[in-house]
């Protein structure tokens, strides 16, 4: 398990779940392994809505050493012990928000990875046997990421989520997908700075294919 991430840590009462996905490294035949990040609720699954996030983080990741990750899959792919620690308990989780940003630049560390910024959340305890279909989402987190997508003039970013999934189902349309977000990716050259000096934070449209910028004054 690693830590990656500038968080922000919120403790909203939780009322809507959303399919997540996650970064999967290699390990021995039959055992799952995921990655997760240091919160103050202990190690959180590091958790992204969109699989496009996720597939550029692992682009710079594996740009590093090709081997620290296996591949992107959803939360409906993996073992529940992934994500539960007994039948009605959630574990915590670590949400993608946003890319910190600098003058219209993805930051990234020294070592070449980009930083995100996550929002982590305590376990969960459930009502009823969950499967690991769908996770509950803190309302708190949700709100963040409304604020940062009307900013950015994307308010239909749930919509749009919907669709990219869609895409993610058919491998043709992924790959497609996925080369149209690395041209973006590419098409802007990461810069080093401090986290806390980073002003911006950087969202990515799939649809658009595209990055917008928004002042991180809007999660402080």
């Amino acid at each position: 398990m690693t830590s990656a991430a500038h968080r922000f840590d919120g403790t909203a009462a939780a009322n809507q779940e959303q399919p997540v996905f996650v970064l999967t490294t290699p390990t021995c035949e039959k055992v799952t392994s995921v990655l997760a990040d240091s919160s103050r609720f202990g190690p959180a699954v590091r958790c992204f809505l969109s699989p496009f996030d996720a597939l550029l983080d692992m682009v710079f990741l594996q740009r590093r050493n090709p081997d620290v990750v296996a591949a992107v899959l959803r939360s409906s792919r993996l073992p529940s012990a992934i994500f539960y620690s007994s039948c009605f308990r959630q574990r915590p989780l670590s949400l993608h928000v946003a890319w910190l940003a600098h003058e219209s630049r993805l930051v990234s560390d020294q070592d070449g990875r980009l930083i995100r910024a996550a929002r982590a959340q305590a376990g969960q305890w459930r009502r009823r046997r969950q499967t690991p279909d769908v996770m509950v989402i803190e309302t708190g987190t949700l709100a963040v990421l409304d604020r940062l997508h009307e900013r950015a003039g994307l308010f239909a970013w749930r919509d749009t989520l919907q669709i990219v999934r869609r895409w993610v189902a058919s491998p043709a349309e992924e790959a497609a997908a996925l080369r149209r977000a690395v041209t973006a990716l590419d098409a802007i050259e990461p810069t080093v700075v401090p986290a806390g000096a980073a002003e911006q934070l950087a969202l990515y449209d799939p649809e658009g294919a595209r990055w917008h910028f928004v002042s991180r004054d809007l999660i402080l």
